[in-house]
């Protein structure tokens, strides 16, 4: 990773997760910022620059699809993770469909999302330049 700190927008309700989370991608040098709602995610998506975008299923005021989808309608290329808590048969079609690059389900191995994490950022920085 560059020097500059890779900038990741978290939708996930569950505080302790996000908290979690925020601080292990901090620890591997990414700024993650947090939402928990479809609308705020949607403002920040909208009006702040982001590496990557890190979605749950379920939200407040509804889902992680629906974002998905909205996002894709005015940014088509920003990498996202879509990281649900269960396995719902065809979630993860469904995900890709909507635009997501990666699927990982909670509780996932730590290393194994930071891999992906980095591994989106990077090639999407590829993609860039």
């Amino acid at each position: 990773m560059e020097n500059s700190p890779k900038h990741i927008l978290l939708v996930e309700d569950d505080v302790d997760i996000s908290n979690a989370i925020k601080l292990l991608l901090g620890r591997s040098g990414f700024s993650v910022k947090t939402s928990s709602t479809v609308a705020n995610a949607l403002d920040l998506a909208a009006n702040e620059h982001f590496d990557l975008f890190i979605l749950d299923t379920f939200l407040q005021d509804g889902t992680g699809l629906e974002l998905c989808r909205e996002i894709r309608e005015f940014d088509q290329d920003t990498p996202i993770l879509f990281h649900p808590a269960s396995v719902i048969e065809g979630d993860r079609k469904k995900s890709l469909r909507a635009g997501t690059q990666a699927y990982v389900t909670k509780p996932a191995d730590f290393d194994e999302l930071e891999r992906l994490v980095s591994e989106l950022v990077s090639a999407n920085l590829q993609k860039i330049t």
